[in-house]
C-alpha cells in the first residue's frame, strides 16, 4: 500500500512539473515531442506535457540585445602579433575602397520579433546575425574611402548599415528586428596613427579658417550693406532738397513771368525791382568773400555805382 501511495505521489509530482508560468513581458514557444506548436503562449499560468515530452522556451520580446563585431576594446589592437593568436589582431580590420586599413568596432542592437523563427530556424541566431553584420560592414567599407569612414560619413554609414542589416535579417528569417547598427569605434592601425592624427588636425584647422573667413565675410557684407543704406538715405535726402529748391525756384520764376505778362509800364517796374533784388543778393554773396583791400585817393571822387539807371528821354 505504501508503495502504491509513493508511486502515486511521484506520478502527481511528475505531472505537476508540467505547470509553467509565462511572465507579462514574455511569450512562450511550446514543443510537444520536439515539434513546436503553431500558437504562442501568452503570460500567465499554463499546463503542458512534462519533461521530456514537453518543453517551453520563454522569450522576452521587449528586451534589447546587443551583438558586437570586432574587438571589444580597440586599444588592444596592435600589429605586432607577439604572443597572440593570429585572429586576435585581424578580426577588427577592414579594407576601405582606397586600399587603407581601419579597425572597426560595430554594435548591433536588436529585439526578438518572431520567437518561432528565432528559436527554430537557426541553431545560433545571435552568431548568425554577427556574421551577417560583419559581411555587410566589409562590403560597405570596401565601397567607401578612408576619409568617409573616418570620420566624415559615420552618420550616413550608420543609417545604411542599419537598413541593410534589418533587410537581410528579415530575408534570412532570423526572427529579429534590428533597431540600430552603430560604429562604436573607428581607429587607424598603430603605425599610421600619427599620420591620421595630423590629417585630422589639418582638417580641423581648415574648418577653423573657413569659419573665420565666413565670419569676416558676413561682417564685411553687413558693413557694406550699412554703408550702402546710408548712402541711399543721403542721396534720397539730397534729391528731396534739390527737388524742393528747384520747385521753389520754378515757382518764383513762374510768378515773375506772370508779372511780366501785364502791361508795359508794370513790366518795366517789375524789371527794375527784379534787377535791384538781384543786385543786393549778389552783393550779399560777394562782399563776404572779398579778401583784398583797395586804397584810393581821398582827393578824387569815386564812383561806386554798379547799377545805373537809364535816364528817361
Amino acid at each position: 500500500m505504501k508503495r502504491v501511495l509513493l508511486v502515486g505521489l511521484l506520478l502527481c509530482g511528475y505531472a505537476a512539473s508540467g505547470l509553467y508560468v509565462v511572465r507579462g513581458n514574455e511569450q512562450g514557444v511550446v514543443r510537444w515531442f520536439g515539434r513546436a506548436q503553431p500558437q504562442l503562449v501568452g503570460s500567465g499560468l499554463h499546463f503542458g506535457w512534462p519533461w521530456p515530452m514537453g518543453r517551453v522556451d520563454r522569450v522576452n520580446l521587449n528586451e534589447t540585445r546587443t551583438v558586437t563585431v570586432g574587438l571589444a576594446n580597440a586599444d588592444e589592437v596592435d600589429d605586432s602579433d607577439f604572443l597572440k593568436p593570429p585572429a586576435a589582431s585581424r578580426q577588427s580590420e577592414y579594407l576601405t575602397g582606397d586600399k587603407n586599413i581601419l579597425h572597426l568596432q560595430i554594435s548591433v542592437q536588436f529585439r526578438i520579433d518572431d520567437p518561432r523563427q528565432f528559436l527554430l530556424q537557426h541553431e545560433s541566431p545571435d552568431r548568425h546575425l554577427q556574421f551577417l553584420t560583419q559581411s555587410l560592414v566589409a562590403d560597405v567599407v570596401a565601397r567607401s574611402g578612408v576619409d568617409y569612414v573616418h570620420p566624415l560619413g559615420l552618420n550616413a554609414l550608420r543609417q545604411l548599415l542599419t537598413s541593410e542589416t534589418r533587410r537581410v535579417a528579415a530575408i534570412q528569417g532570423l526572427g529579429v528586428l534590428v533597431e540600430d547598427v552603430t560604429l562604436a569605434d573607428v581607429r587607424p592601425p598603430v603605425p599610421v596613427k600619427q599620420a591620421f592624427l595630423e590629417v585630422s588636425n589639418a582638417r580641423a584647422e581648415k574648418e577653423r579658417l573657413m569659419s573665420e573667413a565666413q565670419t569676416m565675410s558676413e561682417r564685411l557684407l553687413a558693413q557694406a550693406s550699412a554703408q550702402a543704406s546710408q548712402l541711399r538715405d543721403q542721396a534720397e535726402s539730397t534729391r528731396a532738397q534739390t527737388l524742393s529748391a528747384a520747385t521753389s525756384d520754378a515757382s518764383r520764376f513762374n510768378a515773375l513771368i506772370d508779372q511780366f505778362d501785364g502791361s508795359k509800364e508794370s513790366a518795366a517796374q517789375v524789371r527794375e525791382m527784379t534787377m535791384q533784388r538781384l543786385y543786393w543778393s549778389t552783393l550779399e554773396e560777394l562782399l563776404p568773400k572779398l579778401a583784398r583791400q583797395i586804397y584810393v585817393d581821398d582827393q578824387k571822387p569815386i564812383d561806386l555805382t554798379i547799377q545805373r539807371r537809364d535816364k528817361k528821354p
